[in-house]
């Protein structure tokens, strides 16, 4: 170490240990505590400064040999970001928006459903087995919101003929997956319906209720595959059955 070197490591030495003397000791009014307070952050900025060191003579190494570059690795030294892919849990929707219906699927135990302006709506689909309450309080005001959307070509598509009492431009698709379908609907006498069909057998099942019914239990539906249950403002579908 030359002497200028050690000059200066005492001097440094010196300047801690006056910073330390100003940042410990002990205030009697605010002009010391600011003081301190000043000195306390100039002694953790030069405490996390390395001390000067006269760097090691670099012996020569020799290259190492070239490798050949996967497309991986290539990818990650261009600056590209890899792509992962990963496997999604079967019978589970996650985050995707259902074309047509406008309802969203979460998984079970998310905060809060997605919400638009147009229609306050949210699916809560995942493997299991069938709700053991069925009967719940339903908000007849929510229910309304799912019809407040222009009626698309995927909402009938598998519906087929529908009995008279049922108004064909009420229909909306608000689940569909390789099980089965599933509807929401209304009667021409104010009805609120829930139906689904079975991809397998194309079999329907529905259940349907007047307003006040519907506020005091909602609707629920079940089939071989499938148990959903509607109560205006959430709809949650149970498959009992993997795709």
């Amino acid at each position: 170490m030359s002497e200028t070197d050690a000059a200066s490591d005492a001097a440094r030495s010196n300047e801690l240990d006056r910073l330390r003397r100003v940042a410990f000791g002990r205030t009697t009014n605010a002009d010391e505590e600011r003081a301190a307070a000043s000195a306390l952050a100039e002694l953790a900025r030069l405490e996390a400064e390395p001390e000067v060191a006269e760097p090691p003579v670099a012996e020569p190494v020799e290259a190492p040999p070239a490798e050949t570059v996967t497309d991986a690795s290539a990818s990650s030294a261009s600056g590209e970001p890899r792509r992962w892919l990963v496997p999604a849990a079967v019978g589970l929707l996650v985050g995707a928006i259902i074309a047509g219906a406008g309802v969203w699927a979460l998984r079970p135990g998310e905060a809060e459903p997605a919400t638009s302006a147009t229609r306050e709506t949210g699916v809560n689909y995942f493997l299991g087995d069938p709700p053991g309450e069925t009967s719940i309080e339903g908000d007849v005001q929510a229910a309304e919101r799912w019809f407040s959307e222009p009626q698309s070509e995927e909402d009938l598509e598998g519906v087929g003929s529908l009995l008279p009492e049922f108004d064909r431009s009420s229909v909306r698709l608000v689940h569909a997956s390789s099980l089965a379908k599933v509807w929401v609907a209304k009667r021409v006498d104010g009805q609120l319906c829930l139906e689904t069909t079975v991809t397998e057998t194309d079999l329907t099942t529905g259940s349907c209720a007047l307003p006040p019914d519907f506020a005091d239990r909602g609707l629920t539906v079940s089939s071989e595959v499938l148990t959903a249950v509607w109560n205006g403002s959430q709809l949650k579908v149970v498959a009992t059955r993997e795709e």
